[in-house]
């Protein structure tokens, strides 16, 4: 039925609507218990945006303001729409544990990004790996031997995409 040229019998429309009611107010009540990790997203962010151009600084790169903006608002965008997705699964599957799973990846690899950063601005060549952390901590092989590679990281390495 075209809901353009056609009137729709009342019960149709009552059902659509109350459809449409029941799902945004699901999906809102989710979005709203899931701001506090896009506040963490944008902490990260902010922390990986300043560590990143002062280990590159160190390195002897030049800091371009547009490339860091564009990456920063590229992580702002694959944040929101890993939340999203997250929040999507845990509804799909009735399954809260499984958003948090998927947040725990997420950040995990973002406080990664942001350590290594960090300890490379202060001059110390430590990388720092959540995952294997993890694994060393819980006895997990296949987590110790995860390593987040990284583009080469010697004092002339130019890298300007």
């Amino acid at each position: 039925m075209n809901l353009l040229t056609e009137q729709s019998p009342m019960t149709e429309t009552v059902v659509q609507n109350s459809a449409t009611a029941i799902l945004t107010s699901i999906f809102y009540q989710t979005l709203s218990d899931s701001i506090i990790w896009l506040v963490i997203a944008a902490v990260a962010i902010v922390c990986d945006l300043f560590f990143g151009c002062e280990a590159a600084r160190r390195r002897g790169e030049r800091v371009r303001f547009s490339r860091a903006v564009r990456r920063t608002g590229n992580k702002v965008c694959e944040y929101l729409c890993w939340v999203m997705l997250a929040i999507t699964i845990s509804i799909g599957f009735s399954a809260d544990w499984l958003k948090y799973a998927i947040f725990a990846v997420i950040y995990g690899n973002e406080l990664s990004s942001c350590l290594s950063n960090y300890f490379e601005a202060k001059g110390k060549r430590i990388t720092f790996n959540v995952f294997s952390m993890l694994g060393r901590r819980f006895g997990i092989t296949e987590l110790e031997e995860c390593h987040i590679e990284d583009e080469d990281r010697t004092p002339n390495n130019q890298n300007l995409q």
